[in-house]
């Protein structure tokens, strides 16, 4: 079998800590507890077969804060069209061996994610910051579509930010325990990414990511990717954040795109 990543899925680890970390170093932030947040994201890539998998995602996003930890729930909509043998696993993964000509577009709730983060330290004065998240995939979307698994997953990751005047450095490693749906094996990957962000003015942020993955089946090559974000804060409330990414392996997708706004209250 030959899996499927998709940079959406990927990049949400991404927004969940580098992009407010950073801010919170190098823009100014109001005060607030809440914030909300939507935007679109499309991935497309062939991953080394003749069919091409097109993932479109919409998340709506609810988190709460405080100076310690924070609580995140994203709610999902999915879009995809594929080969007919292909499931959405949060790395999605093609559920036989042979080639499907067969293409099919399915759409609806995706899997809906329960994030918490607890900072264990935070050091503004030197400027360098340690995270803890866990995160659970609640199994929401149609998996007789393939558009879930039908199963939780439950993932942990490390996070480190250092801040040098205008410039960042950050990386993350996680591991996630996948569920596994009928008839397949998937391995539980470590993944992990390296980046840096610098600060053009009071209001614009860009940077640069590379990240790896292990693949969920034995065999296969490990995901690769580099991606490249700017975000721009409109106000002291709100903020408007794009991105791209290109896949540098046959488990990643060939590019992929999005951009999202904010607003706190």
């Amino acid at each position: 079998m030959s899996p499927i990543y998709s940079a959406h899925m990927r990049f949400k680890k991404f927004l969940l800590w580098v992009i407010p970390l950073c801010m919170a170093y190098s823009l100014p932030v109001a005060a607030k507890d809440m914030t909300l947040s939507t935007g679109i994201d499309y991935s497309s890539g062939t991953y080394g077969a003749t069919q091409s998998t097109d993932i479109i995602y919409l998340p709506i996003t609810v988190k709460y804060e405080k100076p310690s930890w924070s609580l995140k729930l994203t709610l999902p909509y999915i879009k995809m069209t594929s080969p007919d043998n292909t499931i959405n696993s949060g790395t999605p993964v093609q559920t036989a061996s042979t080639v499907s000509l067969v293409r099919q577009t399915f759409s609806g709730q995706g899997d809906i994610i329960v994030t918490g983060t607890h900072n264990l330290h935070h050091d503004l004065a030197h400027g360098f910051a340690i995270d803890l998240t866990g995160k659970i995939k609640i199994p929401t979307a149609d998996a007789t579509q393939g558009l879930g698994t039908g199963k939780y997953d439950y993932s942990a990751q490390l996070d480190l930010l250092k801040q040098s005047g205008r410039h960042m450095l950050f990386s993350s490693v996680g591991y996630r325990k996948m569920g596994d749906p009928d008839g397949l094996d998937f391995k539980n990957p470590w993944y992990g990414s390296i980046g840096w962000g610098h600060t053009a003015s009071n209001t614009i942020q860009w940077g640069g990511i590379y990240e790896l993955q292990q693949p969920v089946i034995d065999g296969n090559a490990l995901l690769k990717d580099v991606l490249a974000y700017i975000t721009y804060k409109i106000t002291a409330t709100h903020t408007v954040q794009g991105y791209l990414v290109k896949g540098l392996s046959d488990g990643s997708p060939d590019w992929g795109s999005g951009i999202s706004v904010s607003t706190s209250f």
